[in-house]
């Protein structure tokens, strides 16, 4: 009983501080609740959960704009700074050792922090205790993924859609292995498999659309079709993404309409966060040189 009553009082004390917090676009924050995200005309978007990590791509009042392919508006309520994450969960993993959901939550905290191995280690004790849970193997494959070591990852999302085949983020995530592996026939597969489960997944479509304007193998490329995906992810987030903005930079580029490429980057680029406006401010020079830009595999 003790320790559920610490519980609740660390979880009033971090709302409160969230309420409290001034957010602006490009800050990165976690769920500390579970919550529904909800768009104007369309709903109920998604839900989020404790330990989701999302990036903000609009601000109004107590509403933040975030989402993780299917985005809408969330109480700022049910956030905290992405750094007080650490702090946050390390305290409640602490009194709540066995409760699932907190070792899931810390599993994504080690992931946003690039300790991939010590995620893997606790997504490896979730599956022992729950082997039949579609999103521990969908997570822990997203980890080697970010490793490089694709057939691992590859693995593990086949075992996630198994277990739930209507999962369009393992099939996703699968494709971006594929994609990681040059086998692009798979990853346009996996994609196009994204969108029949759910049209309305944002995350597919562009990922779909990066790969037909930045493929490093040209027969792949197709600028015009690239287009078109990219403005059904633009469509689908309300154009408040900034990564599905910057895809569509990416395929004008590509069909060879280098003013509107610059248009659109000089728009992703007042939207990115710190850490992506210096992964992708280069763009911005080389569609004004008129060049597109060309995936290299590491």
């Amino acid at each position: 009983m003790r320790f559920s009553f610490v519980s609740l009082l660390l979880a009033a004390l971090f709302s409160s501080l969230a309420i409290a917090h001034e957010y602006k676009v490009g800050d990165r924050v976690m769920v500390i609740a579970d919550a529904k995200l909800a768009a104007a005309g369309r709903g109920e978007t998604d839900e989020v959960f404790l330990g989701l990590f999302l990036d903000v791509n609009a601000v109004n009042n107590k509403w933040l704009w975030v989402g993780q392919g299917k985005p809408g508006w969330l109480d700022k309520k049910n956030v905290i700074p992405a750094a007080d994450a650490f702090d946050y969960l390390t305290k409640r993993y602490s009194r709540e050792k066995s409760n699932k959901q907190v070792m899931l939550a810390l599993a994504f905290l080690w992931e946003e922090r690039q300790e991939l191995d010590i995620a893997i280690s606790l997504y490896n004790d979730l599956i022992k205790l729950d082997p039949r849970n579609a999103i521990y193997f969908n997570n822990r494959g997203i980890c080697w993924k970010d490793k490089d070591e694709y057939d691992k990852a590859i693995a593990d999302f086949n075992q996630a859609i198994k277990l739930d085949p209507e999962n369009t983020f393992a099939a996703l995530n699968r494709g971006t292995a594929w994609y990681g592996k040059g086998e692009y026939d798979k990853a346009i597969a996996d994609y196009n498999e994204a969108i029949k489960i759910d049209p309305k997944d944002a995350a597919a479509y562009n990922n779909l659309a990066w790969l037909q304007a930045t493929c490093p193998n040209p027969i792949y490329l197709d600028g015009q079709q690239a287009i078109i995906n990219a403005k059904k992810a633009l469509e689908l987030t309300a154009q408040k993404d900034a990564n599905c903005v910057g895809t569509l930079a990416a395929a004008y580029a590509e069909a060879g309409d280098f003013a509107a490429a610059v248009k659109w980057q000089t728009k992703a680029q007042d939207m990115y966060s710190s850490d992506d406006k210096s992964k992708w401010g280069f763009l911005l020079d080389l569609y004004k040189s008129g060049k597109p830009y060309r995936k290299t595999l590491d």
